[in-house]
């Protein structure tokens, strides 16, 4: 089917919207939306409605479906401007434009259809030349092994285990481990919904039973077409785990000439127990009888180089980083197969980043990608990934949203929804970081569909925080909330502690913009008292550092320090250079709220060079605005409106609300020591979009209104101040109010006859 309305064309047969044919980006979800309302233009759908049709009955937020909607308008509007989707109050939604409708036509089967079918044939004759004496490439297909319900039996455990290893490292097929299933999402709702995600997944399950040394093993394979179950009888474990891959390789990809049994196992039948048993150990986390076990088969098997493998991720659990690297450089000069070797390095690479050797990690990583670049895989993907953390950890953010961007380009959605839902989260932090509001915005809102559409709740909740934390940024806090409490109610109906305490910093942070500190000094204590619980640094410092912004903005500069050596104390101990850098910026403000000038010059000079270092411009405007505060105090007022100008600018570039509400203030108060009263107004009206909270922002308003002799006006605005300003009213506004409403009475009275 094609729907045509205004000059858009949107084919449903190969799933394409373009604009006087040019295509039009559209996501999958943003996609299934359109066609619902071109199939139903002209009909009201509420949300529900919506949910059963588009999102097949998914479980999703308000919020999401407002937001797909919302990118779907910004898509089309790139490309003609319209009002496309109209919001009826209490109803639900419609499309506006009108919408009309073709079939494909029937094809002329008359004589021309030669001439059609001539440079199609000669198309298929030059591909048939090309190709005879090229291996045709064979899609990997998507193995799924099921663990059964008998979690007491090494041999069973061993068994699922060991399938699913030769299956995924010997490159016959990509293999979904349960390990990726999401937290608090239990083994049936996570095999029913990657079946829903991936039609073309193939599920194995096993089951094996031991009558004195009788085994018997049951396969039972599941596709899209067909179920298979085979048995297998024998003493030897070794040979009915060869003859059941065999059988595997056979039903999965027959095309296949060598036999996967031959990609790796053991030679003796005593080994491959003794390998199930280390399996069956690692699994139930007793690491060091798992490497007792795996130290034997090194011993009695030196050749069978999976166990050698799995030692040495069984070292590296246990902090032997040493003899982990070195059974990994060994592996690395044998032969072995491109799927053991890209699991070798990124394991080798994650060691290095764990020991906080960057260079090095950055350096295997790069000939890794360079040995394999031809080589397309899940494994190589999800390096990329790990890849981009290291980079961010040295600042080098171009290089990391390079590797996300190569990882989205190449990763089916169905090939691996998590994956992906992870990369376009980090991607859109990294542009949020960047000042590209609008681009984290979309990219995020990808990533929460995503997350949803794999039940992740731990990655929706971390997902609503991003878009908080953008949110802020632009001083939209009621959103900012709604954001928070979502991912709160999220993080603690599963009791998950660290998704917890990220979330109560977050919210705490919004309540003490909003002037509600003693709301966020309880969200505080609270947060703190989850880090201590779980022995975690880092919400450790950022308790601390809330604590601190409360204690500069109530001027209880002793409080203030105290929780800033706090900070620095841990960030030292734990050599987090990050937030080092945050503790200087928080140690500048402090100084600059205080006039304390002489520390000053040191920490701005530190903070550039950061800046100037790492291309962190997000930090600019408001370093600038500290700097022209500290050139107001020294009345340098020319300096000062030279350096505001400056980080108006950068903050406009990075759409940082933010940073412009403090910049017009600050204008506003220089102002306003001129007797400028109009130009005070003119900058502060100019921050009343981000919605900027009561004080100074109101109070400053009120005596510009003032000074212009309106003082009726002054005296409304600082009754509105005193409304909004929650525990940030001090005595100070209360004798300000009180003279506003003694001049106020004395302008209203009559003068002399």
């Amino acid at each position: 089917m094609k729907y045509y309305f205004l000059a858009f064309e949107l084919d449903t047969e190969i799933k394409e919207l373009t604009h006087r044919s040019t295509p039009v980006p559209l996501t999958r979800q943003g996609f299934n939306l359109l066609s619902y309302l071109l199939q139903n233009n002209h009909k009201i759908h509420n949300k529900d409605e919506l949910i059963a049709q588009v999102w097949q009955g998914r479980i999703v937020s308000d919020n999401t479906i407002d937001q797909s909607i919302s990118k779907l308008r910004k898509v089309l509007n790139e490309f003609q401007k319209e009002n496309y989707i109209e919001a009826i109050y209490g109803q639900g939604i419609k499309f506006i434009p009108e919408v009309s409708l073709t079939t494909p036509a029937p094809k002329n089967v008359g004589f021309n259809w030669l001439w059609t079918a001539i440079p199609v044939f000669l198309v298929l004759l030059l591909g048939w030349y090309l190709t005879q004496n090229t291996e045709k490439p064979i899609q990997k297909p998507q193995i799924l092994v099921v663990p059964s319900a008998d979690t007491d039996s090494w041999v069973q455990s061993g068994t699922e285990q060991m399938l699913s290893q030769m299956l995924n490292y010997s490159g016959m097929a990509t293999v979904i481990g349960f390990d990726e299933k999401p937290r608090f999402v239990d083994q049936s709702e996570f095999l029913e919904n990657q079946l829903k995600l991936k039609p073309a997944l193939q599920t194995i399950s096993t089951q094996v039973t031991d009558n004195q040394g009788q085994y018997q093993l049951t396969i039972s394979l599941s596709t899209p077409v067909r179920d298979i179950t085979e048995v297998f009888n024998g003493t030897q474990l070794g040979v009915l785990m060869a003859q059941a891959l065999d059988w595997i390789q056979q039903q999965i990809n027959p095309q296949k000439t060598h036999h996967l049994a031959t990609f790796g196992l053991p030679n003796s039948d005593h080994v491959t127990e003794l390998y199930m048993r280390a399996m069956d150990s690692l699994k139930n986390n007793d690491f060091e009888k798992s490497r007792k076990q795996l130290d034997l088969i090194s011993e009695e098997e030196p050749s069978f180089y999976l166990a050698k493998f799995q030692l040495a991720q069984v070292l590296s659990l246990e902090n032997k980083h040493d003899e982990a690297l070195a059974i990994l450089d060994t592996l690395l000069q044998l032969s072995i197969n491109d799927e053991l070797s890209i699991a070798a390095q990124s394991l080798k690479a994650y060691i290095f980043d764990t020991l906080g050797d960057y260079d090095a990690a950055i350096s295997i990583y790069n000939q890794l990608f360079g040995q394999f670049q031809n080589h397309q895989s899940l494994a190589l993907l999800k390096a990329r990934y790990e890849y981009s953390y290291v980079l961010l950890n040295t600042n080098q953010i171009e290089p990391a949203k390079q590797q996300l961007n190569d990882i989205i380009l190449q990763l089916k959605e169905a090939e691996q929804v998590s994956l992906l839902a992870d990369v376009k989260a980090l991607l859109g932090s990294l542009l949020q970081r960047q000042g590209q509001v609008e681009e984290a915005k979309y990219t995020l809102s990808e990533a929460l569909d995503l997350f949803e559409r794999n039940d992740d709740a731990l990655g929706a909740a971390k997902t609503y925080s991003a878009l908080a934390r953008i949110a802020n940024q632009q001083a939209n806090y009621q959103l900012a909330e709604s954001y928070l409490n979502e991912s709160l109610a999220i993080t603690q109906s599963v009791g998950f502690q660290l998704g917890e305490g990220a979330t109560l910093n977050e919210l705490a942070y919004v309540m003490m913009v909003q002037g509600q500190h003693n709301k966020a000094k309880q969200l505080v204590k609270q947060l703190d008292q989850i880090a201590i619980e779980i022995e975690y640094p880092a919400m450790q410092m950022a308790a601390k550092q809330l604590f601190f912004d409360m204690a500069r903005e109530q001027k209880d500069w002793q409080e203030a320090q105290r929780q800033l050596q706090q900070h620095h104390q841990i960030a030292t101990a734990t050599n987090n250079s990050r937030a080092l850098i945050k503790n200087q910026m928080l140690a500048l403000s402090m100084h600059v709220d205080a006039q304390q000038l002489e520390p000053t010059a040191e920490l701005i000079n530190a903070l550039q060079q950061h800046i100037d270092e790492q291309n962190e411009i997000r930090m600019q405007p408001r370093l600038d605005w500290l700097k022209a505060r500290i050139y107001w105090q020294q009345n340098n007022q020319h300096m000062a409106k030279q350096l505001l100008a400056q980080a108006k600018t950068q903050a406009q570039t990075n759409e940082d609300g933010e940073a412009l509400i403090n910049i017009n203030n600050t204008l506003a108060s220089i102002y306003l020591s001129n007797n400028q009263a109009d130009q005070a107004l003119s900058v502060l009206n100019e921050s009343a979009q981000f919605k900027p909270f009561a004080l100074p922002y109101l109070k400053l308003k009120a005596q510009a209104l003032q000074a212009k002799g309106e003082t009726i006006k002054a005296l409304e605005t600082m009754n509105l101040c005193q409304q909004q300003a929650a525990d940030l009213w001090t005595p100070d506004e209360t004798a300000y109010l009180k003279q506003l409403v003694a001049l106020a009475q004395a302008s209203s009275q009559p003068g002399p006859p």
